[in-house]
């Protein structure tokens, strides 16, 4: 009961204090200042990133001025014997162009995802546009990585 009381205690107090901090985790990004100069391509993808940049807007943090261009694609994966698409391929590839004093860092960002036709196409546009938005999410934590290997 002791040897396990302690082994217990040992690890607990081992893994607390190791340094341990995730990989994802955005924490020391709050001394910096997102400017977005110009973007262009989907409008959609745009807005929903640069509503997350505007976040990090902090007056007295490293300001990294940043142009955006977006190409978001459809395509059909398969049809089904009446030659109606049966899956379609949404690709989002976001070149992101840095400035940071006289320097210029470009870099791109995609995410792929395969989608089953819908009967409906309300449902279809919606389902899409919420996929569109987890894209812009998925590439916008990517970016705040990408921003903290330039510091």
């Amino acid at each position: 009961m002791i040897k396990k009381l302690f082994l217990s205690l040992t690890l607990y107090l081992f893994l607390t204090n190791c340094g341990f901090t995730p990989l994802y985790s955005v924490r020391g990004l709050e001394d910096i200042n997102i400017e977005v100069l110009s973007y262009e391509g989907d409008r959609e993808i745009n807005l929903d990133l640069i509503s997350k940049l505007k976040d990090n807007v902090n007056p007295e943090g490293k300001l990294y001025k940043v142009k955006i261009f977006t190409n978001y694609e459809k395509t059909t994966l398969s049809n089904n014997l009446a030659g109606e698409p049966e899956e379609y391929q949404l690709q989002s590839t976001i070149k992101f162009t840095i400035l940071k004093n006289s320097t210029e860092k470009e870099f791109n960002l995609s995410e792929k995802f395969v989608m089953k036709n819908l009967n409906d196409d309300f449902e279809e546009r919606n389902y899409e546009t919420n996929i569109k938005s987890n894209m812009a999410n998925l590439i916008y934590n990517k970016f705040l990585l990408q921003i903290k290997k330039l510091r």
